[in-house]
């Protein structure tokens, strides 16, 4: 999972690498260090997760919106969001906006505005992240 993670997060880097912004592949330090912990936690309870990487193997041929739905990775209000995102940036970039707090529906967005991409044309989503003080 790591070196999808890495391939992931260079691959986004090359196409759109915006400055003062977050993607999916590049979070804040802290929520990084997060995941880390999470990470380790998960890895120890692999088979509660084997169900779920069993359904995901062969994901149903549908729209991306659809999938993350079937599998309750996305609400409907964030489907919602999504669906209304548009491409910018000669149609490499996704984006989501201005953010001062990265939540679940921040980072389910990031997620879901891969739907904009198409095959072999890679939209990258990202939002511009300006913490609270």
């Amino acid at each position: 999972a790591r070196a999808v993670f890495e391939v992931a997060r260079a691959r986004s880097r090359e196409v759109f690498d915006p400055p003062a912004s977050i993607t999916l592949w590049r979070l804040p330090a802290e929520i990084e260090d997060q995941f880390d912990t999470e990470w380790h936690a998960w890895i120890e309870d692999a088979d509660a997760w084997s169900p779920f990487f069993e359904q995901i193997e062969a994901p149903p041929a549908a729209p991306l919106l659809d999938v993350l739905r079937a599998f309750d990775l996305l609400s409907d209000a964030a489907a919602e969001q999504a669906a209304a995102l548009r491409r910018a940036d000669g149609g490499i970039s996704v984006p989501i906006g201005q953010v001062d707090e990265l939540t679940p529906d921040v980072l389910s967005l990031l997620a879901a505005g891969f739907c904009r991409g198409e095959k072999g044309a890679l939209a990258v989503p990202y939002a511009l992240y300006q913490p609270r003080d």
